[in-house]
């Protein structure tokens, strides 16, 4: 996928000049940075959650602090 500036048309001078250190959009749903909260929104509702692209997985963290015995505590 072509990568595109964070926001483009954007004039201003302080945005241009930092324009490099923003992160890129997609030319395509839902990786597209439309500055538009109501298309944004429609993009977004409709965008399946899995993509391929990310990872959902389930972490088994056990809690650290005062509750925990010092051998839960050893062995996170």
């Amino acid at each position: 996928m072509p990568m595109r500036p964070w926001i483009e048309d954007f004039s201003a001078g302080y945005m241009q000049r930092s324009m490099d250190l923003m992160p890129r959009q997609g030319d395509k749903d839902p990786w597209r940075n439309t500055q538009n909260y109501a298309l944004d929104k429609k993009i977004i509702r409709k965008a399946p959650l899995e993509d391929g692209a990310l990872l959902f997985a389930k972490l088994d963290l056990k809690p650290i602090g005062p509750a925990s015995t010092a051998a839960e505590q050893n062995a996170a």
